[in-house]
């Protein structure tokens, strides 16, 4: 059995912020981790990847890192740079994803980069609807669904000794497509969701939520928590903080993601 516990370490959105306003929640682009035993799972690569990174060097007992890409975006790929740069050959490295591997191909070498940052690294092409287990690792099953977003992404399902873990980042609820999602989420234990527009500020097209879309979503789905992330750079510690009282009021589910504090399953 293993406890799992989320640490944030990105919980950003579009771009980095930086500033005294943003040390309570963080200013880091998407990046979220599990571990299990030897093995880490990865979340999205954005720049949280390369405070992970820092402290996986200073980790022993974990010998492979599971990065799951939702999209290529470059919010969700930028933490790729320092941290291949950096890990020693002794970890061996796997990405999982669509059509963002044929991306990072071109991505992370020349004339982006001085050099190919994937030599060495092992490419695994995720398919919507069909499960699979990371490499090396048969305990934990996921699953993806294609997400809505502009030009697309994956959303992630992990279910590991009686726990479950959704991804929805980039997310914007889709009407058409909200049966499939329900089902996708149906009794997560924890929805990790895109928060990145205050109530009411929503942007149709953007591809991205508000808190309250997906408080509704947990309801509906049956989910225990919801963890907001993928906040815009113009939402301070102080915005956040009031949204994180709205939802609070209302008595939902809703976590708000502030960046190394774990969230256990």
């Amino acid at each position: 059995m293993h406890t799992l516990k989320l640490i944030p370490w990105g919980v950003r959105g579009s771009f980095p912020v930086a500033g005294a306003d943003f040390l309570g929640y963080g200013g880091n682009t998407s990046c979220f981790s599990l571990q299990l035993g030897e093995e880490l799972l990865v979340f999205d690569a954005g720049s949280g990847l390369a405070p992970l990174g820092d402290w996986l060097r200073r980790r022993e007992g974990i010998k492979s890192v599971h990065i799951l890409l939702s999209h290529a975006h470059l919010d969700h790929v930028l933490g790729l740079f320092p941290f291949l740069s950096a890990l020693g050959p002794e970890r061996q490295v796997h990405l999982y994803g669509g059509a963002a591997l044929d991306s990072l191909k071109t991505l992370l070498s020349p004339p982006y980069w001085p050099l190919s940052l994937l030599d060495g690294v092992r490419l695994h092409r995720v398919r919507p609807g069909k499960s699979f287990r990371l490499a090396g690792n048969g305990g934990a099953l996921l699953s993806a669904m294609e997400g809505s977003h502009p030009g697309g992404c994956l959303w992630y399902r992990l279910d590991l000794d009686g726990k479950s873990l959704v991804y929805l980042l980039d997310c914007e609820p889709d009407p058409a497509r909200r049966p499939e999602l329900l089902r996708f989420a149906q009794g997560a234990d924890l929805i990790v969701w895109d928060a990145n527009f205050p109530p009411r500020q929503e942007k149709p097209g953007w591809g991205h939520s508000s808190w309250v879309q997906g408080a509704a979503l947990a309801r509906e789905a049956g989910a225990k928590r919801v963890l907001m992330a993928h906040y815009a750079r113009d939402l301070d510690d102080r915005a956040l903080q009031e949204l994180e009282r709205d939802a609070a009021r209302t008595g939902s589910a809703c976590i708000f993601a502030k960046e190394r504090t774990e969230i256990e399953l």
